[in-house]
C-alpha cells in the first residue's frame, strides 16, 4: 500500500511578525476605544442637556447638578471669565481629531459667577468657529498722527505753536492797547515843502513886539 500524500505546508510565520501584528492590533483597538468614548460621551451629554433645557437655556439649574448629566468624564476648564458670566469648556480627549487638524468633541456651558454658580445655557461650536478666549483685552489703539496729551503742570512747557517762554511767563494783554504810530514815507525823493507863516504871525528870527508898545507912525 502506498502512503497517502501529506498536505502541503505554508511558509512559517516568524515570531517577530506575529508580535508586531499584535501590537498594531492593540494600538488600533485603543484608538477605537478612545474615539468611541469621546464621541459617545459628547453625544450622551448633549442629549441630557437638550432634555433639561429650552432652546439651549436652563431654568433654575445649578452647575453642580448639571455636571451630573455629563458622561464619560471630560476635562473641564474655564474658557472665558467675564466676572458675572463664566464660560466652561467640557472637552473629551481625542487622538484622531488632533491628527487631522480638527478640535476634539466639546460642549460650552455659560454659568453665573459666585460661590454657587447657576448654569444658564450651553452651546457647541460650529465648524470653523473660533473658541472663546480668556486673554485680557488689548490696549486702545493709537490713531496715526495722534500725539499724547502732556501732563498737567510744568511751567517750562511751551504753548502749542509758540516759540517763547513757558506758560508762567505769558502776560495777559492790556485793556485798551494804544495802536503804534504809523509812519508813511514821502511819495517822492524830493524834500517836503515848507509852509509859509500865517498872516500877522512873526517871521522866524524877528524880535517879538512887546504887548504894551504902541506902533510907530
Amino acid at each position: 500500500m502506498s502512503n497517502p500524500a501529506s498536505a502541503p505546508k505554508g511558509p512559517k510565520v516568524s515570531p517577530v511578525r506575529t508580535i508586531v501584528s499584535l501590537v498594531l492590533l492593540a494600538v488600533v483597538g485603543v484608538l477605537c476605544v478612545i474615539e468611541l468614548r469621546a464621541g459617545l460621551g459628547n453625544y450622551l451629554t448633549g442629549q441630557a442637556f437638550r432634555k433639561n433645557s429650552t432652546e439651549g437655556g436652563f431654568t433654575d439649574m445649578s452647575l453642580a447638578k448639571l455636571e451630573e448629566m455629563v458622561s464619560f468624564g471630560p476635562k473641564r476648564e474655564i474658557a472665558e471669565d467675564g466676572g458675572e458670566l463664566v464660560t466652561y469648556r467640557y472637552q473629551w480627549f481625542s487622538l484622531l481629531r488632533g491628527l487631522i487638524g480638527e478640535r476634539p468633541p466639546e460642549i460650552y456651558v455659560v454659568a453665573s459667577g459666585g460661590d454657587n454658580p447657576k448654569a444658564l445655557s450651553y452651546y457647541a461650536l460650529e465648524k470653523g468657529e473660533d473658541p472663546p478666549s480668556n486673554k485680557p483685552a488689548p490696549p486702545p489703539a493709537t490713531f496715526p498722527g495722534q500725539t499724547p496729551r502732556p501732563p498737567a503742570g510744568g511751567g517750562g512747557m511751551s504753548p502749542p505753536g509758540g516759540g517763547g517762554g513757558g506758560f508762567g511767563g505769558m502776560r495777559p494783554p492790556a485793556d485798551n492797547p494804544s495802536p503804534a504810530p504809523v509812519t508813511r514815507p514821502p511819495a517822492d525823493d524830493s524834500e517836503p515843502t515848507k509852509e509859509s507863516p500865517a498872516e500877522g504871525a512873526p517871521a522866524p528870527g524877528a524880535p517879538a513886539e512887546s504887548a504894551g508898545e504902541a506902533p510907530k507912525s
